[in-house]
């Protein structure tokens, strides 16, 4: 009998039928390897698929709803190592702040954003919007922002207005 799993938070099936993907999962965690996944599976998955979180991980450093992908590295780290990066992320705030420029937080990832935070982007709006999520659904993660120009309706005139908004990690 086939196990029925879904995930808790999109309510997705993810049983046998769906594309799987390898993810490493490495730091805090009870047991470091690579794992195959269901293709809708989070970050969360990738460190059950692990043994769960070691005791001294910070649980909460990473975006445990966060989709995992393909060839991704899931880095769990310390309490300790967390609070590190933290003061690390804070310095460089203010440094960038004070220069004027956008901070890498304040950009939206093409590769990750859903259809609201799509549509913060200048120049999306519902139907663009659906029609990047429909694009990575086909053709995968985006290599580069550029690669944006190939959804239908996004040319160069409207990449030029985005570019300084958007990323790809």
């Amino acid at each position: 009998m086939k196990e029925q799993v879904q995930d808790e938070l999109s309510g997705k099936d993810l049983t046998e039928q769906e594309d799987t993907i390898f993810v490493f999962v490495c730091g805090a965690v009870n047991c470091e390897g690579v794992y195959e996944l269901p293709e809708s599976a989070r970050v969360i998955d990738a460190v059950e698929a692990a043994g769960g979180y070691s005791e001294e991980a910070d649980r909460i450093y990473v975006n445990q709803a966060e989709y995992v992908y393909d060839t991704q590295r899931v880095e769990i780290p310390t309490i300790e190592e967390a609070k590190r990066l933290r003061e690390i992320a804070e310095e460089a705030g203010m440094s960038a702040g004070d220069s004027g420029s956008a901070r890498e937080s304040d950009l939206i990832d093409i590769n990750t954003a859903d259809k609201a935070q799509l549509m913060k982007i200048p120049g999306i709006g519902e139907n663009k919007a659906d029609r990047i999520i429909e694009y990575r659904q086909i053709h995968g993660r985006f290599g580069s922002c550029e690669e944006l120009m190939n959804v239908s309706g996004i040319g160069s005139g409207m990449y030029e207005k985005m570019k300084d908004c958007i990323t790809v990690k």
